[in-house]
């Protein structure tokens, strides 16, 4: 599929009908408009490593931008392409978080749900790496334990419930 067929699609109505008729953003869009303000999680599915990064560092946003790819030689080549590069690791990938660690050098490890223990978090903490849990759910128990939890980012299905629960509990965040 070619950009221009993509920029035909809906990119908001399954969220939300307020969002209906959204087109898909071009990386660069987004890039342009959270620079400074955001930390970008780079999902790779099919891209070429090389342009990739050409594309964020000609934004000088590496540092704000961190990538993952299942296909592991994608991995091994962004981090070939620059050494400074953020990869994250999926501790649920791996037996223990030390393998994930040993594996990719990962600046952000993601953990699935509730699946982590404190002394993880902890030693992600003490090796400067993000800790970054992943939910899909839309259960408020859930999500308040991951506010409550100490990890550095969350990767939601459903971040709007985070307004619900801050205006329910008087929880602010930071």
């Amino acid at each position: 599929m070619n950009y221009a067929d993509v920029c035909k699609l809906d990119a908001g109505s399954w969220f939300d009908p307020f969002f209906a008729g959204e087109p898909v953003p071009r990386l660069e869009d987004v890039l342009a408009h959270v620079k400074g303000y955001l930390e970008v999680y780079i999902e790779i599915k099919e891209a070429e490593p090389e342009i990739l990064l050409e594309l964020v560092q000609g934004f000088d946003m590496l540092e704000q931008c961190f990538f993952w790819c299942e296909d592991i030689k994608v991995m091994d080549q962004l981090r070939l392409l620059n050494k400074d590069v953020r990869l994250m690791a999926r501790r649920y990938d791996f037996q223990t978080l030390k393998d994930a660690i040993e594996r990719y050098s990962p600046q952000v490890i993601e953990f699935n749900g509730l699946k982590f223990t404190h002394e993880e978090l902890e030693h992600c903490q003490e090796l400067d790496i993000l800790s970054m849990p992943f939910y899909m759910g839309s259960k408020l128990s859930v999500l308040k334990k991951l506010i409550d939890s100490g990890a550095d980012m969350l990767n939601l299905g459903n971040p709007e419930l985070i307004k619900k629960i801050c205006t329910s509990t008087n929880h602010y965040l930071e």
